[in-house]
């Protein structure tokens, strides 16, 4: 379940409390947060919710965008398309900051940006390289160094499943087709649920609700891209072809944390009093 694959958004929950504290209370209040968290299995300690509330919204596309690969090249199968394998999983809308130093990737980002074409971000998983990843379009070149690296940012667009490998290009490349969704409407409930459940999550964190304008911009997948969510429930993400059943696992997540906060909330708070205090009091 995804909803056991994030971590309890330990750091930015303690970290505006601890400034309050003293020494030993900001002691207690961590092991409380990070024994909360330990408690759930495959958590780890790297996947924290975005810390800042200008960060929610980053997955905003730029106005002066060009069109998405989808109303062109990705309209059907597409061949020898460039291919990124990475450690991270893009979902459609996230915006991410790549470094390019590998010379078969500076040469590949190189003819994206002078064609003006996208490329495939795919994980590279310790099982071995997904089939389905995320068309990435360059949005900003942020830095060029003499050496030829580049930092870049970039957007993902929409998933596609890799049917073959291509092998004779001096960077990876593979024959793609597009993953549509299952063209049925979200469930309006479902999707308000789902915001609503993350409004209080970004809200108990950063101590700031989302605005009702940009909040009703998002769909499953900008509401993921502002968590740092496990590569394995973000692939999870990826791959559904529906928008009802990716809000629903989202909605689970968001109450089951907001659930694990204040019961370590309460163990702080407890603590520090010198209390006692059993789990599910």
């Amino acid at each position: 379940m995804i909803k056991a694959t994030l971590l309890l958004l330990a750091a930015w929950y303690a970290i505006p409390r601890l400034r309050r504290r003293s020494a030993a209370e900001r002691h207690l209040l961590w092991a409380a947060v990070l024994g909360a968290a330990s408690a759930l299995e495959r958590i780890s300690c790297r996947r924290l919710i975005r810390s800042m509330p200008h960060a929610l919204y980053r997955i905003t596309a730029d106005p002066c965008a060009g069109p998405p690969l989808a109303s062109g090249a990705m309209a059907s199968t597409v061949e020898r398309f460039p291919l990124f394998p990475l450690g991270l999983v893009l979902l459609p809308g996230e915006l991410v900051p790549l470094h390019i130093f590998e010379e078969r990737y500076k040469l590949m980002i190189g003819e994206c940006l002078e064609q003006e074409t996208e490329f495939g971000i795919i994980w590279l998983s310790d099982e071995g390289l997904r089939e389905v990843g995320c068309a990435a379009r360059i949005t900003r070149v942020l830095e060029r160094f003499d050496d030829g690296r580049l930092n870049i940012l970039v957007e993902g667009t929409e998933p596609f499943r890799l049917t073959r490998r291509i092998e004779d290009l001096p960077y990876p490349a593979g024959d793609v087709e597009p993953l549509a969704d299952d063209g049925e409407d979200a469930d309006q409930q479902v999707l308000e649920r789902a915001r609503t459940r993350y409004a209080d999550l970004v809200e108990e964190v950063t101590e700031s609700r989302p605005e009702p304008e940009l909040l009703g911009q998002l769909g499953a997948y900008g509401m993921a891209a502002t968590l740092e969510v496990a590569p394995a429930a973000k692939q999870t993400l990826l791959e559904m072809r529906s928008e009802s059943g990716r809000l629903e696992q989202l909605e689970g997540l968001f109450e089951e944390t907001l659930q694990r906060i204040k019961m370590a909330e309460r163990v702080a708070e407890q603590a520090s009093g010198n209390g006692h205090l059993r789990p599910g009091e």
